[in-house]
């Protein structure tokens, strides 16, 4: 089975650790629909209500491990390492399954 990367693992504790309850909540409610290409179901955009909403813009700075990702509302930026990885339709059930699992602990 693959492995989910450190990277990818650090940015998801970093949500848990900077998303608000009801954004995590939001989150958990819409694991199922976790959809990279689709800016209200990627991980930023169930977090928030849209991936290019400044609040997701915000949390993309607190929680990616790249620290040249300056995001701004509109304004195209980098891809997160999670973000990339869910973007890879092989890896988007482990990291469901990883956030499931995250969830279930809390």
């Amino acid at each position: 089975m693959q492995e989910i990367p450190e990277e990818v693992k650090q940015e998801i504790e970093n949500i848990f650790k900077h998303a608000t309850p009801q954004e995590l909540k939001n989150l958990q409610l819409g694991i199922k629909r976790l959809d990279g290409w689709h800016s209200h179901n990627c991980v930023y955009g169930l977090l928030t209500g849209s991936c290019w909403l400044r609040r997701a813009c915000e949390l993309v700075i607190l929680c990616s491990v790249l620290k040249d990702v300056k995001p701004d509302s509109g304004i195209a930026r980098k891809l997160t390492p999670l973000e990339k990885y869910i973007d890879n339709k092989n890896c988007n059930d482990l990291v469901k399954k990883y956030l499931e699992q995250k969830f279930s602990r809390q």
